[in-house]
């Protein structure tokens, strides 16, 4: 509540217009990514496909990217390892999703440059949650 309270003050470039970009390979995880983020008027795209990601985050400014772990062609590690060797980029949250919450995904995660680990299956609420404080944190430290 706090963190949505955040959002709305006037000093900050409100979230809402925020830009996600989520990159499953289930086409269900994409849509419950865009439901949990819909009530916070965040704009979701998403795609099932990492190569088409891969363009979009070459061509297009993203606030946010969730990435899935798992996928073919590349996985969530390789994509966030691609990202964060992209000059503009490099502070770009990332936010990766994996089918357990482990010490090994977490550690992989970590060295991949990936913010922070949610667990599958996602919980709307923790979802909006971690996006939302880690916008707002990317807000705040723009600014200083």
């Amino acid at each position: 509540r706090l963190v949505f309270q955040r959002a709305n003050q006037p000093a900050c470039r409100a979230p809402l217009g925020a830009r996600v970009l989520a990159v499953d390979d289930e086409p269900a995880a994409n849509e419950a990514i865009a439901g949990a983020l819909r009530p916070a008027q965040i704009n979701v795209h998403s795609t099932e496909d990492a190569i088409v990601a891969w363009q979009w985050i070459n061509g297009e400014c993203f606030d946010l990217v969730l990435i899935d772990l798992d996928m073919p062609v590349f996985d969530g590690l390789q994509l966030c390892g691609l990202l964060r060797e992209l000059p503009g980029r490099e502070k770009t949250s990332v936010l990766l999703i994996a089918d357990q919450d482990n010490a090994d995904a977490r550690a992989q995660g970590t060295t991949s440059g990936a913010d922070d680990l949610i667990a599958k299956p996602i919980l709307p609420e923790e979802l909006a949650a971690k996006v939302m404080t880690r916008l707002v944190r990317t807000q705040m430290e723009s600014q200083c």
